[in-house]
């Protein structure tokens, strides 16, 4: 027999979704995604014959049949009363509300087949088929909150990264940290003025550190006659020229942060309408930032992904998985793109627990929004591997160093120079007119011929060299030449 209390409870809450308020019943994706994973793969039941057949299939990589046994599974959740996944067999969790009510059955059913798309994206990457062949359980992880680490300038708390977290239930160290988004796009994380801060100056460290490294670059060798005092003292003069640029480019985030914090604490207390007005100047502010200090920006759009800095390795996203639609995908971070959008303040200000006059403070969102190739009504491409988003990051930096594109257009020019024929082999090959006699060729001389050589054989050799040693030896060998050619003037 129902419990009173429950009828009471129930009641009110059908009163409340039949007369409009307290919004549409629905059942969390999150929950759906973690109901349909865990009942496919036996993560909880191993010797169950269900999971013992799928996660043999998707070792196997049979897709195809993992496919129909989905559609099956729910299928079935629908019209056998018995099955695991049938609504009569769902407990409260994950509905709104807090209690199941008849009034989210449809919505629950609709749940369950969006993750349909979640779980066989999932099985198709290389981690995700690790994962579920091993039956690893998924477990819930979303609206927990961490403790930030010592010496973070934002929030002491925040909301953590992680939404799935599936773990090896025998070696619990053994695990994999999924942030799940949203297929069409979701908002990553709304920070106000110190939180938003604090992600600008950690993408700001990070950009001055892969500063550093690009001017630093491989180690340059040795020059011929230079003594090892004259060397070491080469190398220290780059290094500290390396870190100055990039204490520098810190300093210049961290200023246009606290510019970027100030405005938005100073939007407490405003009302709708003042926090709307000053909305265009917040946006302006942010495209100039991310106009400035592209690398920072997309570093902050990280550590809002992945929390890295503010919670620390064990506790950070090491991959995003985007659900409920076609083109649901597994993917690197570093290839989900977040955008920065300014809203305003939720909620009215309160001040010793009273609701006073004004709204609380103005807040920085990040929205993600997966990029398409191609024609955009074909599904979304697979997942991005690390090694190719990481070759994307580096030519994307290398774009926007002027000074770099500077330097490679003047070894282009050294090399085409050094490349092009000499004029007498193009006085020898040009062909001669029909009606004047032909000229008397002129033979290079041996000098002539074994200079030729020796600068077809350098460029071999420098082309057969690793692509980062190719620089420093073609501006080793223009030295050589240079040299060669002064000491033939000289003995002339």
């Amino acid at each position: 027999m129902k419990a009173f209390s429950d009828f009471i409870t129930e009641c009110y809450v059908n009163i409340l979704i039949s007369e409009g308020r307290g919004g549409k019943p629905e059942f969390n994706d999150e929950f759906a995604n973690i109901k349909l994973y865990n009942h496919l793969v036996g993560a909880f039941n191993r010797k169950e014959g269900l999971g013992k057949k799928v996660r043999i299939a998707i070792h196997r990589r049979e897709y195809d049949k993992v496919e129909d046994i989905v559609k099956k599974e729910i299928e079935a959740a629908k019209s056998n009363p018995n099955h695991p996944l049938h609504f009569a067999n769902a407990n409260d969790d994950g509905f709104s509300g807090g209690k199941k009510t008849p009034a989210h059955e449809e919505d629950y059913y609709n749940e369950l087949q969006r993750a349909t798309y979640g779980f066989n994206s999932f099985i198709r990457s290389r981690q995700g088929r690790a994962t579920a062949a091993k039956g690893w359980p998924n477990v819930p992880q979303g609206g927990e909150h961490e403790e930030s680490l010592p010496g973070w300038e934002g929030n002491p708390k925040g909301q953590g990264r992680v939404d799935y977290l599936y773990q090896d239930i025998q070696r619990p160290e053994r695990q994999l940290r999924v942030s799940g988004k949203d297929v069409g796009g979701s908002v990553v994380q709304s920070s106000q003025g110190d939180q938003t801060f604090a992600g600008l100056v950690a993408g700001g460290r990070q950009a001055g550190i892969e500063l550093m490294r690009n001017l630093l670059g491989s180690r340059p060798k040795k020059e011929k006659g230079e003594t090892d005092e004259d060397y070491e003292t080469r190398i220290a003069h780059l290094r500290a020229v390396a870190r100055s640029e990039r204490d520098k480019k810190i300093a210049d985030v961290t200023d246009a942060a606290s510019k970027i914090r100030d405005i938005l604490n100073s939007s407490r207390g405003m009302t709708k309408a003042q926090q709307t007005e000053l909305q265009p100047q917040i946006q302006s502010m942010v495209a100039d930032f991310t106009q400035k200090h592209p690398r920072a920006a997309f570093h902050a759009s990280q550590e809002a992904i992945r929390g890295t800095q503010q919670f620390g390795k064990g506790k950070d996203v090491q991959v995003v998985h985007t659900t409920g639609g076609e083109g649901s995908a597994l993917k690197d971070p570093r290839a989900t793109t977040v955008s920065l959008r300014a809203r305003g303040g939720k909620g009215q200000l309160k001040v010793g627990g009273e609701k006073v006059e004004g709204k609380r403070p103005m807040a920085l969102a990040g929205d993600t929004g997966e990029a398409r190739t191609g024609d955009p009504n074909l599904p979304q491409q697979g997942p991005i591997t690390p090694a190719t988003a990481q070759r994307r990051e580096k030519i994307a930096a290398a774009s926007q160093d002027t000074d770099l594109q500077q330097r490679r257009a003047q070894l282009k020019k050294a090399a085409a120079q050094q490349a092009a024929p000499a004029p007498v082999a193009a006085q020898q090959t040009a062909p001669a007119p029909v009606a004047a006699p032909a000229p008397v060729e002129q033979q290079p001389s041996p000098e002539e011929i074994a200079r030729q050589r020796a600068a077809a054989s350098e460029r071999e050799r420098i082309a057969n060299l690793p692509r980062r040693h190719q620089q420093t030896a073609l501006r080793n060998s223009q030295v050589r030449q240079q040299t060669a050619d002064q000491i033939s003037q000289h003995m002339s």
